[in-house]
This record gives structure tokens, sequence and C-alpha cells, in this order.
């Protein structure tokens, strides 16, 4: 049987193979803060995760019914990085054997770091990064693995207007754009099923397609067929014109990831989860590679002959594509624990790899980079915060955002920037050194503020939840 679905686990995280920390148990909020600090270099950047913790357990032995969607923040004001619990979510058992390949679902984070999507066999969901505005987008079950969705968003008049690609049944991958707080408000057709389909003879007329990304002009799934082989498939949208990045209808190449670059690269499983994962790039003819990236060094150690976890489920960043989370084999039968472990990996095909090891029974991670340096300000709700750096506050109350400077300062040419650089809002004066935004029609996400003080230009990067 091929090697293909990937039940995994994930956690808080800390630095082994570069040997600057390592630790026989999960580390604390503090240390994750302070080792993606050291893993990420100068001017850090705050990173968030989100994951199913695996309270049922990894199998449907325990019951699924207990896991929680999660959304962890690496890289806090205080030092110390937040972990909050969302609501239960559900996994799915896989449809070939819950005891052999474990349970599945499937994550994604919107570009800007607002939105999280998530896909089980009961459907799709989409939520605000704080877990508020939960709207159910689709109940259709896929018959298959859950295992990728992903977000592909659009600006209009200066706005953000989230859209989610994902797989659904019958043979049927769809986008459905969202409203601002995440209804359903239209959705189109990427790709159905037909007679001129992938490997149309060959095709499995029960399964759907999975492992579904969209990244720019290119549409990446995993077509299944009869003989339960997961067959890559990278399609441009432009023509419609598809290739097979394995030449053929026979070799599985599964759980197929869009790495967000613009030149429709992917990497995907062959046959085995516990060897490097193969990269292709469009363009490359089928059967050969544009390069591997290597599997991860287990510190805690698997029970694995060859010392290391393999590569069961993986996720690239998609506002970095120099990072990726990993996560080990799933194999729970060939590889008992490894199943539980996952990394952030720093590097495409860097050998031996630099991650940081991120611990046990966190599912299918996603991950997201914000643009721009951290700076400590966060704006939750109405909860004004203070950077004393630079003696700038920074709050909201109802529909704006007010930055005020200390007494006798000016602010000058005040202005509200998404993370495309496109100015979203100027602001009104209330007085020389205080201004306001209204924010009435933003989205939730990062924004820049930026404005000129005592002849500098000066600017903090923001996170506006409500």
């Amino acid at each position: 049987m091929p090697r293909r679905n990937d039940a995994v686990s994930f956690c808080t995280m800390f630095i082994t193979s570069t040997c600057l920390a390592q630790f026989s148990t999960n580390p604390s909020l503090h240390d994750i803060d302070s080792l993606w600090r050291a893993f990420y270099g100068p001017q850090a950047r705050q990173c968030i995760v989100v994951y199913n913790k695996m309270a049922g357990g990894t199998t449907t032995a325990g019951d699924v019914s207990r896991d929680t969607l999660c959304i962890m923040r690496l890289l806090g004001g205080d030092n110390n990085a937040s972990m909050k619990q969302l609501f239960p979510y559900q996994q799915c058992p896989s449809p070939f054997g819950a005891s052999y390949w474990g349970v599945t679902s499937g994550y994604a984070i919107s570009r800007d770091g607002s939105r999280i999507a998530a896909q089980n066999c009961h459907g799709v969901i989409v939520c605000d990064s704080s877990g508020s505005h939960l709207k159910v987008i689709s109940t259709s079950d896929i018959n298959n693995d859950c295992v990728s969705l992903s977000f592909d968003d659009t600006i209009q008049n200066g706005k953000t207007i989230h859209r989610i690609v994902y797989a659904a049944m019958p043979g049927l991958i769809l986008r459905t754009a969202l409203s601002d707080t995440n209804t359903a408000v239209k959705a189109d057709t990427l790709w159905r099923r037909t007679n001129s389909d992938p490997c149309y003879g060959t095709r499995s007329l029960t399964n759907g397609y999975t492992s579904v990304n969209k990244n720019g002009r290119f549409l990446s799934f995993n077509l299944v067929v009869r003989s339960g082989a997961c067959i890559p498939v990278v399609v441009d949208l432009n023509t419609n014109g598809y290739q097979l990045p394995l030449g053929g209808c026979s070799t599985d190449g599964c759980q197929i990831r869009s790495c967000w670059d613009a030149a429709g690269t992917v990497s995907f499983h062959v046959w085995s989860h516990r060897i490097p994962t193969t990269l292709w790039k469009w363009g490359t003819p089928g059967g050969m590679n544009d390069g591997t990236v290597p599997c991860p060094v287990d510190p805690a150690g698997c029970s694995m002959i060859s010392g290391d976890p393999g590569q069961g489920g993986y996720y690239w960043c998609e506002t970095d594509t120099n990072y990726m989370i990993q996560v080990g084999d799933n194999d729970v039968v060939n590889s008992p624990g490894c199943y539980s472990k996952a990394y952030l990996r720093k590097g495409k095909t860097t050998d031996p790899p630099t991650v940081l090891y991120l611990g046990d029974y966190f599912g299918w991670p996603a991950m997201w980079i914000a643009p721009a340096p951290f700076t400590s300000v966060v704006i939750h709700g109405r909860t004004p915060i203070s950077d004393a750096s630079s003696r700038i506050s920074i709050q909201t109350s109802g529909n704006h955002l007010t930055l005020s400077g200390s007494a006798g300062s000016t602010l000058e040419n005040v202005r509200l920037i998404n993370m495309r650089g496109e100015v979203v809002s100027k602001a009104a004066g209330i007085s020389p050194c205080a201004k306001r935004f209204d924010i009435t029609r933003l989205s939730n996400g990062l924004y820049l503020v930026s404005w000129q003080e005592s002849n500098s230009h000066k600017v903090r990067l923001v996170t506006i939840t409500r």
C-alpha cells in the first residue's frame, strides 16, 4: 500500500540540529520566545502557528472529539510566546485505517495573518485568528485525507477580500469569497472532474481531489486513482494545461504542497515518508525534480533505524518560503512515536537542516511569519498598549484607532499601511500630538502605522483583532 496520509502531532519548540539548546521535555512559552529570536536572527518577526491539539490521541481508539483548534504566537512583548485554545475541533479517521495511518485534518493561514481555515471530514470552516466569526463554508465530505487547503486573497478598492480554495465532492475544487465576518459570499469553480481530467482512465470515481493549494496562476492537488496512489497534478489556470510531476498515473506522490513562489514550485512525498521530500517546479519534465527537502534529525529519538523521524505532514510558510513546518512519519506501526514530533525548518534543501524541535501531540500545523519586524505593539479589542521607547500609545475605541505621542510632540503625515504597502487610511487630527484613524471598513490583520515626528520617520507594526 502506498505511503500517503499523515496523522501528525506538533507542539512547542526548541532548537536542535544547530546545537543551540536541547530539552527533554517541551519548552516553556518563555523558552519558545527566546529560542525563536535566536533561530530567526536579527529583527525577528512574529510567527503564528495554528494546529490541532490532539487531546484525543492519534488513532480512533482515542476520543478525537476532545481535540481542539489552537493558535500560538511566537514572539511577545513580554518575552513570552502565547498559546490560546480557540474551540473544539474534531479530526477525521483516515479512510485507509486509522489504527495504522492515524487521524487527519488541514489548516491554512491567510497572507495577512488575520484568518484561519480548517478542513476535516465534516467540511470547511473559517474564523478570525482570534477565533471569532467562525463560519461553516462547506459541509462536503471529500472521502479522503483532509490535509491541505489554501487562501487565495485579492485586493478590491484597497480592501482585502479573503477567498478560500478547497476540495469538494464530487471531483470539484472550489474558491469561496468571504465577507468581513467570514460568511461565504460567492463561490467559483477552479477545477471540475471531466473526461479530459488527468489520469481519467485510472482515476477513482468515489474519491475526490485532496491536498489542494492555489498559488497565483498555479493550482496543485493530488488525484486519487483506483490503485490507491495519490498522483500529484499541477495546473496552469491561465491555460488549463496541466503537468504530472512524476510523469504518469502510477507513481504515488502524496500530500502535494505549493511553496508559494512565482515558479510554481511544489513538494510531495514519493511512496515513502522516510526519505527526502521531492521538490518540483512548473516546466520541469515529468519524472525529474528540482531537488529534495532532507528529513530532520530527531534529537529525542524515534523507533527508526535511521535515527530520524521521516516526514509526515508539512506546510510551507506563504510569507517567507525559506521556512516550513514538517512533522514526523505517522506510520504508527513501523514508526511508533514519530508521528507526534514536529519541527520548524529554515532552508529548503539545507543538509543537515536547521530546525526547531516543536514537541509532541500537536497535529497538522500551519505557520505564518509577519512580513515586517516585530515592535511589541498589538491591539486586542479596546486594550491600549504603549511603546515606551518612542513614547507612543496606540489604542482602539469603537471603530477608531488612536495614535498618541508625548505632550509637546507633533505627529505629521500619519498613515495606516497594509502588508502590501498600500495606504488604507489617513489619520484625522485630534491635536498636534494625537491622530485618529477610522477602522470601520478594515479587516482584522497586520498593519503598519507610519508617521513623522521631530524630522524623523517612524513606523510601528499593529495587529487589529476584534
